[in-house]
């Protein structure tokens, strides 16, 4: 299995994902893709256009998130108002991702 961590402290939607996009496309190199994720981005974000961005460039990946005032990560450490995604990859591993309600 292989972890994939991106950060971006951007506070523009579209650039923040595009940063945090390159990032992933730069550590992914060969082996399997990204099978599921964690997004996590400030609250003010454009939810929607994260999302249409993660899903065309990881068609059918598993993903997970919310968003936050603040992300810690191994790229950027600890920042307020930040987008992060995180990917694992796998050949043996299938992942999932399910909503709760009531």
């Amino acid at each position: 299995m292989r972890v994939v961590v991106a950060h971006s402290e951007d506070v523009d939607t579209g650039a923040a994902v595009a940063e945090v996009l390159s990032q992933c496309d730069a550590k992914l190199g060969d082996g399997p893709p990204p099978s599921a994720g964690l997004l996590y981005a400030p609250a003010t974000a454009d939810h929607s256009l994260l999302l249409k961005s993660v899903g065309e460039r990881f068609p059918g990946i598993a993903l997970i998130g919310c968003s936050t005032d603040a992300t810690a990560t191994s790229v950027l450490a600890f920042k307020e108002e930040s987008t992060s995604l995180t990917l694992f990859c796998s050949e043996t591993i299938t992942f999932g991702a399910a909503v709760a309600r009531d």
